[in-house]
Order: C-alpha cells, then structure tokens, then sequence
C-alpha cells in the first residue's frame, strides 16, 4: 500500500495522473481504497492519504487539502474496528527533535493533518520523506513512524546479502 508524495506529482498533466492511479492500485495488490482514501485489511483500517501537489522541481512540499481531510473525518465518525486505525501519509509531520519540516520542504496543511489525528484518537502514522528513519510520539499520543529512504547520506541498503 502507498500514498503519494513529492517526487509523484510535478505537474498537472491528466495523463500522467491516470498512469499514476493505474500503477498504485496495482502495486496495492487488489486492496482498493473508498472515497475517503480508507483501505480495510481484515478488521484493520488504513488511511492513505494523496499528499501530493505539484510544486517547483527543486522544491517537495504537499498538501491533504480541507476536502479530503473531512472526506477522512466523516468516514472515521463511527468507532474503530477491532484491528484499529493507520494514517498513511508521504510527509512526516514533524522532524525527530518535534519541531515542524520548512514550509518549503514538508507538508503545507501539517498543523490541519495533526489536529485530525488528534481529534480521531489516531494511534499511527506512518510517513517516509526525510532520508532517515525515526519514531516520535506526537502531543495527542499518536506515534508517527518515519520509513526513512533506502537511500541516503552515501549509503545504499543492500537488498542482498
């Protein structure tokens, strides 16, 4: 399962984008999300969240937008399923020392997107971005988990032994 990010998105060219939608349900392996972006796996719940939008090449900033994050509260109105609830987001929403990532390098609406997680008692959200793997607990009590890269800072991980 994935969600969008910042390398996903340059431009707005309808043909990419449907090229885009057709790669990520494959890659979901049949798992088809709703019209709030929620995915069921058993009694489990998973949010994905569309983060990007398209901004200067050199730049890698995104956006939820207000739409889809009502889109997500609505759905997420009724009490979880036995297997819980995971918020699935490209950008973390803030940086292992909790201060927030640079307007121009992280998530434009992070305050909206944290404020959410709080209000629906959210217990995980994953994200990726930065090059460097971490955990933090956000102040609602939600942990944000950071994927990191398989690539960074001279390194590759090796996939193969």
């Amino acid at each position: 399962l994935i969600s969008n990010g910042n390398h996903d998105l340059y431009g707005r060219d309808p043909a990419a984008e449907a090229a885009w939608r057709e790669a990520r349900e494959a890659l979901c392996a049949g798992a088809v999300a709703d019209e709030a972006g929620v995915v069921r796996i058993g009694d489990a719940e998973i949010a994905l969240l569309d983060e990007a939008y398209p901004c200067p090449l050199f730049q890698s900033w995104g956006r939820v937008g207000e739409a889809a994050l009502a889109r997500l509260r609505s759905r997420w109105a009724a009490p979880p399923l036995p297997g819980g609830r995971i918020v699935a987001g490209h950008y973390p929403l803030r940086l292992p020392n909790g201060r927030p990532l640079p307007r121009f390098a992280g998530l434009q609406d992070a305050p909206a997107l944290e404020a959410l997680l709080a209000e629906l008692r959210a217990p995980t959200y994953m994200c990726g971005h930065l090059h460097a793997a971490y955990e933090l607990t956000l102040p609602s009590g939600c942990v944000q988990h950071c994927a990191g890269s398989v690539t960074g800072a001279g390194r590759v991980l090796r996939l193969c032994a």
